[in-house]
């Protein structure tokens, strides 16, 4: 009998160790933005700024239609990203859940990584809440000598750890 209840209470003791572990959780996390150029180098003093959530349903015509596998975040044409950019989004609330801008601008706007950190320049993305997710949103990129460019990401869910974005160098006007 004292050998069953041994036993018993070690498969007890292990199985909740084994639950406990498995189901590690970030709680919060900071999705880094990082912009890049066409040679994968990172543009400093970018910009970006999350427009608005679209449909599931637009999400998956757009990326079908214009997605590259070696990115994340579908590149959109100009067009299509100013339209969809005054058409039918659903707007997102001012700040994310740290209370940081869905508009920064690398190196120049404060930003928290965590809701009781101090704001810093150096942060540059958005604070997301485990468990939650911005959906597939609308981001327009931009940096001084490139072409602003208009992505279809869902790099924004709780627990992500990155959006990157690659844009175009601007074309060299002839004089």
């Amino acid at each position: 009998m004292r050998l069953l209840v041994s036993v018993m209470l070690t498969l007890f003791v292990v199985a909740t160790a084994t639950v406990a572990t498995s189901a590690q959780m970030c709680g919060m996390s900071f999705v880094k933005v990082i912009v890049y150029d066409t040679n994968a180098q990172p543009i400093k003093e970018s910009s970006f700024e999350l427009l608005g959530s679209v449909s599931a349903d637009k999400f998956k015509e757009l990326s079908a239609k214009y997605s590259e596998p070696q990115h994340s975040a579908v590149a959109l044409p100009t067009e299509i990203g100013v339209e969809l950019a005054n058409g039918p989004l659903t707007k997102l609330s001012g700040k994310d859940g740290c209370g940081n801008p869905f508009k920064q601008t690398d190196g120049t706007t404060t930003a928290k990584e965590y809701r009781n950190q101090p704001e810093s320049k150096e942060n540059f993305g958005i604070c997301m809440v485990e468990g939650r997710t911005l959906g597939p949103v609308l981001a327009k990129v931009s940096a001084p000598g490139f072409e602003t460019g208009y992505f279809l990401t869902e790099s924004f869910v709780g627990c992500g750890k990155r959006a990157s974005f690659t844009l175009r160098a601007a074309k060299k006007k002839a004089h």
